[in-house]
């Protein structure tokens, strides 16, 4: 008969289910089912069956040790069967752990690098190679008036009101940052100066992209200005009190 070998389909869901020990629990348990099926048949206890539809009584024998022969053969095929699947079930659940765990690890080091970007107080803003937005931290939100939603895809070289000769320094330059200071216009009309410095975006397929990091420095440059006024005005006091020294 043919049909022995429909016993490899629930040795083979058993593994799926069960993973190794299902499939060798209903491996042997098919094993054992089917020798007393082949036993059962030599020693007439299916006569019954035979009585009832004569034509299994009239289907042909192979000789006792033909029949256990094979019988062994398919045995041992279904003990492999089991042992196989089984197999292939474990390192199925095996891989299915490692690649949660290493979906959950990358997930963790994604969210970390989120928070490590959000939490800088310089703005962060990446492009492809064609200065296209991709990705454009709180910081630089907070000090350009842009808002996120709205700058994703845009050039950012027209977004930051950057001179046209510092991207053609970018683009024909050699590989380093660039910097530059220059003064910015928030969408409310306050006018603003800025420290850019501009590097490529380096990945393990070569340069992707570029790199852009500014701050507001209108309160750095606000207060060098009355340092450096300060400064001449005690020079101008400086020499008027010896001007007025040598008239005495």
């Amino acid at each position: 008969s043919y049909f022995p070998t429909l016993y490899a389909l629930p040795i083979i869901g058993a593994s799926i289910l069960q993973f190794r020990r299902g499939g060798l629990q209903v491996g042997a348990l098919s094993a054992f089912l089917y020798v007393a099926v082949v036993i059962g048949q030599y020693q007439g206890a299916f006569e019954f069956l035979e009585t009832r539809w004569p034509a299994i009584g009239q289907l042909p024998r192979p000789p006792g040790t033909l029949a256990f022969y094979m019988a062994g053969l398919d045995i041992f095929g279904f003990l492999a069967v089991a042992v196989f699947s089984g197999y292939l079930a474990e390192r199925l659940r095996t891989a299915d752990a490692s690649l949660a765990r290493a979906s959950t690890e990358i997930a963790d080091l994604q969210a970390f690098n989120q928070h490590v970007i959000e939490s800088l107080t310089s703005g962060l803003a990446t492009t492809d190679r064609h200065g296209l937005v991709l990705t454009f931290n709180g910081a630089a939100e907070h000090i350009t008036g842009l808002r996120v939603a709205d700058v994703l895809g845009l050039r950012i070289f027209d977004l930051l009101q950057l001179p046209p000769a510092f991207e053609a320094s970018l683009d024909t330059g050699p590989e380093g940052s660039r910097r530059t200071d220059m003064q910015f216009t928030t969408p409310d009309g306050r006018r603003i100066d800025i420290g850019l410095s501009a590097a490529p975006l380096i990945t393990p397929g070569g340069r992707d992209g570029f790199l852009f990091l500014f701050q507001d420095i209108t309160e750095t440059r606000r207060l060098h200005r009355k340092s450096a006024e300060q400064a001449r005005l005690a020079a101008v006091g400086e020499m008027a009190a010896g001007i007025a020294h040598e008239i005495r």
